[in-house]
């Protein structure tokens, strides 16, 4: 219940800067573990588990997966496309020439290079014509 308690984050976002609050059931259970923390010692950084949002989930029988700033609609923002008609969806935000978000539709098996990219915050911009390609 301490997670579902836990609303309107106010955390720095150079500390989490691709994580943000849905809501939702697996984060509940994130935000409980880490209040429960908390409440025993003071923590002076974030878990690591805050440093990218990441929600898998399943539709219509394919796997759905949203990684980091998914959802991001900015002009500074570019989009990187494959898909594959019945078998994959892929969609890839770069900002800056560095992967931000995620949207991974199908049994792609790419959500740990795109989770790294992101973390590592790798600059992609030479490969970003064959990003998808290559992977």
């Amino acid at each position: 219940s301490a997670g579902d308690c836990c609303y309107k984050l106010n955390w720095p976002k150079t500390e989490c800067p691709y994580f943000y609050q849905m809501q939702l059931w697996s984060q509940a259970k994130l935000l409980g573990l880490w209040a429960a923390t908390n409440m025993i010692t003071i923590q002076p950084y974030l878990d690591f588990a805050f440093n990218t949002f990441a929600h898998v989930s399943n539709f219509f029988g394919f796997k759905v997966i949203y990684l980091g700033l998914y959802r991001e609609k900015t002009k500074d923002c570019s989009y990187i496309y494959r898909v594959t008609k019945n078998l994959e969806y892929i969609k890839v935000i770069v900002r800056d020439g560095k992967v931000i978000g995620a949207v991974l539709i199908g049994d792609t098996d790419m959500e740990e290079v795109f989770e790294n990219l992101i973390q590592n915050e790798l600059c992609v911009s030479g490969l970003e014509d064959d990003l998808l390609r290559l992977v």
